[in-house]
């Protein structure tokens, strides 16, 4: 069992728990073959050929996108709002070596600031009138991931001191 095996039979056991036994066997099978194949698909979903446009410009950005995601580096990606900032973002990700851990987005514009603050940096049970129980922020969710910061020029200048503190 230690070294992989998903069950064992006991010889004489009652032949009735093979079938079953082969039955569970075959699920698990089948279920890390689906998981293999989402796996797939997300990673497809999210590569750099999923970037539509051919112009020059373009073509630079991706290839300077590839040679980040080989690397450990903090990228800042600037444009204007829908130009596909998430979209560099996230096939960066999948293009590293954080691809297997988490991916987590957070547009900064649309919390307060008392909100980002616990959003980002999490709470503990009854920090605050509604801290209902305790909840890991996206910084720690993001840990050995990416952590991608939207519209991070919204955010009130005395938060964006706080992450230079983190």
């Amino acid at each position: 069992m230690k070294n992989g095996a998903f069950d064992y039979i006991v010889k004489g056991d009652d032949n009735d728990k093979i079938i079953p036994l082969l039955h569970k066997a075959l699920e698990k099978v089948q279920l890390q073959k689906k998981v293999q194949q989402l796996e797939k698909r997300i990673t497809d979903k999210y590569s750099f050929n999923t970037i539509i446009g051919k112009s020059k410009a373009l073509e630079q950005l991706i290839d300077l996108a590839k040679k980040v995601a080989k690397t450990n580096s903090t990228v800042l990606l600037t444009g204007e709002t829908g130009t596909g900032k998430e979209v560099f973002a996230q096939a960066i990700h999948e293009n590293s070596t954080r691809a297997g851990k988490s991916f987590v987005a957070l547009n900064c514009s649309t919390f307060s600031k008392e909100l980002l603050e616990s959003e980002l940096f999490g709470h503990k049970l009854g920090a605050f009138t509604g801290a209902i129980k305790d909840k890991k922020g996206f910084i720690e969710e993001a840990n050995g991931g990416t952590l991608f910061l939207d519209e991070i020029g919204e955010m009130p200048l005395c938060l964006q001191a706080s992450y230079y503190a983190f």
